[in-house]
């Protein structure tokens, strides 16, 4: 598959839509080969990733005024981590689709970005 190939995670629905939309999550093949060797993870570990999004277990924004992202805590794990999704988030709803990273986050990181 060519690097820029653009992937279809889906749409979101539930809580996930009311806040961003019925846009459509995509990300690059390139993007995905990048952060799943950055984050340690497979392919395979996230095979499942659109059922999850679907009924995140927390969702937080993060950023500051120059990017802000919508980070989707998911209940897939691998090992102790769960896995986090970080999209490209404008209150508008008009361009929520890009998935800017997929990676893992321990549940004491989850409880101290939370907490900020």
């Amino acid at each position: 598959m060519p690097s820029n190939h653009t992937i279809s995670i889906g749409k979101p629905t539930g809580k996930l839509k009311e806040l961003i939309g019925d846009n459509e999550l995509t990300i690059t093949q390139k993007r995905l080969t990048r952060k799943s060797t950055i984050h340690d993870y497979t392919i395979q570990d996230i095979m499942n990733l659109p059922d999850f999004i679907d009924n995140p277990i927390l969702l937080y924004e993060s950023g500051d005024i120059k990017g802000r992202s919508l980070v989707i805590i998911t209940d897939l794990s691998i090992g102790n981590n769960k896995i986090a999704i970080a999209i490209n988030y404008h209150r508008d709803k008009t361009e929520v689709t890009e998935i800017k990273s997929i990676h893992q986050k321990s549940i004491e990181r989850l409880l101290d970005d939370k907490n900020k």
